[in-house]
């Protein structure tokens, strides 16, 4: 009579039935850390790697394979140096994937400085286009009256464009110490506009300090123990309208006014400094005649409540 089948032990690596064309591994604690030391701290890096030369193994071979890839000698299986480092460290340049060598049968060769202009130009695409993409969503999110959500949202997009302005004439190094609170700027727009402005050959309207200040200041009530403790008055315009006097003058509450038609100028005069092509980048956020469509095929089955309509 035949016994219980025996589980197998939580954790252990182990290969599906349809081992030659997929690997299945389930991780234990040691294999995972070699990975995570072959992908420079990268997990999944590490597992892509590896698997050129693991693929078809079966588990005992497939623990002992780990041991035999390189994880400090000559760079890292991800690309990156092995020396100590955080994602945010500027000193830690990016080198050539060993993946990529694998595939690569025209023995192509990057140099450094390709590297460092790669990085440099990768990082100012990405920031004008999140940019972008928190300017639509914060718009979005005022028209739907979420205060203060919409208010930090926008701060976030005046920041990557603002970054992406100083960042077409900075070297790496500097770049890569923008996200760093002192050496850098962190999200501090007050410290990154200042810097802008001292950029600039012309002088830039007044009316954007004002709008800078305003939108920094949303910064304090990102989250609600501020709020809650010392209150708000809270007041986004649509519409380009002057300002009116609070009559009570002896309310406490902090003021907090964005003017979105001011938003949108500074965003306005931020693109064109970041000196981005604009049919390479604004079709995306500006012509997409379905996003409203689809939006409102979606609404129905937020949080579930009905059926897809068709």
């Amino acid at each position: 009579m035949r016994g219980p089948t025996k589980k197998p032990q939580r954790g252990r690596p182990s290969l599906g039935k349809k081992a030659k064309k997929r690997l299945n591994v389930m991780l234990s604690t040691p294999i995972a850390a070699t990975f995570r030391a072959i992908g420079d701290g990268n997990l999944s890096g590490g597992i892509e790697a590896a698997l050129p030369k693991l693929i078809g193994a079966k588990p005992a071979e497939f623990a002992r394979g780990l041991k035999q890839l390189p994880t400090s000698k000559g760079g890292a299986a991800s690309g990156f140096s092995t020396a100590k480092r955080s994602r945010h460290v500027s000193k830690k340049e990016p080198l050539v994937n060993a993946g990529v060598d694998v595939r690569n049968p025209t023995g192509i060769t990057i140099t450094q400085q390709q590297k460092d202009a790669w990085m440099r130009e990768g990082y100012w695409d990405h920031a004008i286009r999140y940019g972008l993409d928190y300017y639509v969503a914060g718009r979005f999110a005022a028209a739907h009256r979420f205060t203060p959500v919409s208010a930090n949202i926008l701060h976030h997009a005046v920041e990557l464009l603002l970054k992406a302005c100083l960042a077409h004439d900075d070297p790496l190094e500097r770049i890569l110490e923008y996200w760093h609170p002192k050496k850098g700027y962190g999200h501090d727009i007050v410290r990154l506009w200042q810097e802008f402005k001292a950029r600039q050959t012309t002088p830039v309207p007044a009316e954007f300090d004002v709008v800078i200040n305003s939108l920094h200041a949303f910064e304090d009530i990102r989250y609600p123990e501020t709020l809650i403790r010392d209150g708000a008055m809270i007041l986004v315009d649509i519409f380009d309208v002057p300002e009116v006097q609070t009559q009570n003058t002896q309310m406490k509450e902090p003021h907090y006014r964005l003017k979105l038609p001011q938003i949108d100028r500074l965003m306005g005069l931020l693109f064109d400094a970041s000196r981005a092509n604009p049919p390479a980048f604004l079709p995306r956020v500006t012509d997409d005649k379905q996003a409203l469509v689809y939006y409102n095929m979606l609404r129905p089955t937020l949080f579930g409540r009905a059926a897809a309509v068709t």
